[in-house]
């Protein structure tokens, strides 16, 4: 560990190498303990190089790694079930670059693969990572009818019942590794004969901003308008399918966040409104109609009917957290922050207290001029998140608005060292320079 850490900033060794736990040595394998297939995934992407490198300066060239990847945690360390895996024999398909989890875009690296047959046939880059396959997939009760969706995708694609498949889930279950290990069956069962292109939202809007800069929007338009138009097809008939259903029985509550993204797909804010409406007529206290209600009316710029409704959401159902946040973030983007307070404390009060609630409280009390009430929920912030660079920028600029110049730049100091691309920061410490007299430090700031 302590060749990783002389080799990668304290930031990044800190958010993926601390947590990790060696496990045993043996016969020169090396074991360790990884919290989940996400983090055993992201060092195998992005680390792969150097902890090979590293083992080998350590253990000496018949060094090995094998992950003990964390499955089911129990508060008896003794009972945690955890599944093994050994280190690839191979780096991921794509480059890497340890000091960064992002590679270099290429403008025209995709290539566009919906020709017309018989006239033009390409070769197309699938863009997918080779190590991202089924049987390297830990399947578990939580995704084994997902797991099973996509196979039954990738033995029959576009002839069974999930089209289009959408995935969804919190960061860290492997919806991604799930997704290419699609694309991989394809290719392995069917070679040329299917055309498979993987996309990340990354490399999607690098495209659509080098379309516009370069005048290739209509290209840019064209290598996407069909399977959009497919798409946008499912989507709507998605929604009527549900909405029908929960027309039927508005009790059932798993339906209503299914429909919630059928509507942001199809873009049916309206036709929602309407149909909330409704269900709110014959249902006043469904909490969850009033909440969809809330992010329809959003959508459409009705920040004061959509603020309305989500306090309906908490007014019903007091432990709806969602609610509380979805309230406070509305008044916060139309400036009422008195308003975001207000129910931000509420939330706190039935909430876990985590440094970015705190963050929130603290930046309402910034923009009302209540600089010592926001110092108080910095401090407690730090408590919980010592290396957040926004907690002590914010704390900077109590200091700066107090006219407390020494505290202040060395809060904008901290947070430099710990985020120093944000141009903001240096602003403003050169600008706490300058109003002590130090001029020639100010400078070096905001050169």
């Amino acid at each position: 560990m302590d060749v990783i850490r002389d080799n990668i900033s304290y930031q990044k060794y800190k958010s993926w190498f601390e947590p990790i736990e060696a496990v045993k040595l043996e016969n020169q394998t090396l074991t360790i303990q990884v919290p989940s297939q996400f983090w055993y995934e992201w060092l195998e992407q992005y680390y792969y190089n150097m902890l090979r490198s590293t083992l080998s300066k350590v253990l000496g060239k018949d060094g090995r790694l094998e992950y003990s990847i964390l499955v089911e945690k129990s508060i008896n360390a003794e009972e945690n079930r955890s599944v093994r895996l050994p280190q690839l024999p191979m780096p991921p398909a794509r480059p890497q670059e340890v000091e960064s989890t992002y590679t270099s875009y290429h403008p025209g690296k995709i290539k566009n693969p919906f020709v017309i047959p018989g006239i033009r046939k390409t070769s197309i880059e699938s863009n997918l990572n080779q190590n991202y396959v089924f049987e390297r997939y830990i399947e578990g009760d939580c995704n084994r009818l997902a797991r099973s969706a996509a196979m039954a995708i990738a033995e029959n694609p576009g002839k069974n019942s999930f089209n289009p498949f959408f995935v969804y889930g919190t960061t860290g279950l492997g919806k991604t590794h799930l997704i290419q290990s699609i694309g991989n069956k394809v290719k392995q069962l069917y070679g040329d004969q299917k055309a498979v292109l993987y996309v990340s939202s990354e490399a999607f809007t690098n495209e659509f901003v080098q379309a516009i800069r370069n005048n290739r929007s209509n290209e840019f338009t064209m290598f996407y308008r069909q399977e959009m138009k497919e798409l946008s097809k499912q989507f709507a008939e998605m929604y009527n399918c549900l909405s029908e259903a929960i027309i039927l029985d508005p009790t059932q509550e798993e339906l209503y966040e299914e429909l919630w993204l059928a509507v942001e797909l199809s873009k049916n804010f309206h036709q929602c409104i309407d149909l909330h409406l409704r269900i709110i007529d014959e249902k006043p206290y469904s909490y969850l109609a009033w909440n969809n209600l809330g992010h329809a009316y959003s959508y459409i710029g009705e920040y004061e009917k959509a603020i309305d409704a989500f306090e309906y959401t908490f007014i019903i159902n007091k432990n709806f957290e969602s609610g509380y946040m979805d309230a406070a973030d509305l008044c916060i983007q139309i400036n009422d922050h008195e308003r975001a307070l207000k129910f931000l404390l509420e939330a706190i009060e039935l909430m876990d207290h985590d440094s970015d609630i705190l963050l929130l409280i603290a930046s309402c009390y910034i923009n009302i001029k209540e600089y010592r009430k926001a110092k108080y929920y910095l401090f407690k912030a730090i408590k919980l998140e010592p290396y957040s660079d926004e907690i002590y920028f914010n704390l900077g600029l109590c200091y700066s608005q107090e006219k407390d110049w020494l505290n202040a730049i060395q809060s904008f100091h901290k947070a430099i060292s710990l985020e120093d691309s944000i141009e903001d920061y240096y602003t403003h410490i050169g600008r706490a320079y300058y109003e002590l007299g130090s001029f020639d430090k100010a400078g070096q700031f905001l050169s």
